[in-house]
């Protein structure tokens, strides 16, 4: 299984978030534990705010992990970590219009009512899983 079926593999278990940073974090020193920890409250666009969606958030925290073990300054690390992070918004945005939650399920989360509708659209199951699986398959792409 390759990491972007691992990825969607993950979301049956774990928020979008930690189901693409638990793939990768391993290979940047971090256990899967602290993957799950440190991705706890980033599903939903930030704690189900419908902000940037948790595979887009989930992605940034590797590309900072990938650039953080990149020689250079700290500055130089930074302005690399920056660049991968606009070349993956673009990606993402090409396969799906958008990175905010809100607008990639239609609906505000943080209003219950609206939770419950995304829920019942089922599309936390035909949704979530492109949006993982972009996200994981991009990083596989951009990151060397």
């Amino acid at each position: 299984m390759n990491k972007t079926e691992r990825a969607v593999e993950n979301f049956k278990t774990m928020n979008c978030n930690q189901a693409v940073l638990s793939v990768f974090g391993p290979g940047y020193g971090l256990s899967e534990c602290q993957c799950l920890a440190i991705g706890l409250s980033f599903a939903g666009g930030m704690a189900r705010q419908g902000k940037t969606c948790g595979a887009v958030t989930g992605a940034y925290t590797v590309i900072g992990l990938w650039a953080s073990g990149k020689p250079g300054t700290p500055d130089e690390r930074k302005e690399l970590a920056f660049s991968k992070v606009r070349e993956f918004n673009k990606l993402f945005i090409q396969e799906h219009n958008e990175l905010d939650c809100e607008k990639l399920l239609e609906n505000n989360m943080s209003i219950p009512e609206k939770y419950e509708k995304i829920k019942e659209l089922g599309y936390f199951q035909s949704r979530c899983p492109k949006f993982i699986g972009t996200s994981a398959n991009i990083l596989c792409q951009i990151l060397d």
